[in-house]
């Protein structure tokens, strides 16, 4: 039996997955698009009848929104940077220094 077919349950699975994991944004998205009261009244509802950008319009003269996501990408790289800066500093210092786990930790 061709590798193909007895993979094909395992794809089918996959793809039901990752459609179900899709289906909650896709579904955010098109809801950002509708009327509030619209999308409040029937959240399934898949195409908006009058696409609209108030929603966008709204969060961007209505609140603070550009402070919340500078305060998101501060709290999110500063420690990314700072943890990437200390891993390659000691992964230097490893490099140069022997140390005592070097070898049991490559398996060897």
């Amino acid at each position: 039996m061709p590798v193909a077919i007895k993979r094909l349950p395992l794809y089918v699975i996959l793809v039901l997955l990752g459609v179900s994991f899709l289906f909650p944004f896709v579904l955010m998205v098109l809801g950002s698009f509708q009327k509030v009261g619209r999308a409040i009244a029937d959240p399934l509802f898949w195409i908006p009848d009058e696409p609209t950008l108030y929603n966008f319009q709204y969060i961007f003269e209505a609140s603070n929104f550009a402070r919340w996501i500078g305060n998101s990408l501060f709290l999110t790289l500063v420690p990314v940077v700072t943890q990437m800066f200390l891993a390659a500093l000691l992964g230097y210092i490893f490099a140069k220094n022997g140390f005592s786990a070097g070898n049991s930790s490559s398996g060897r």
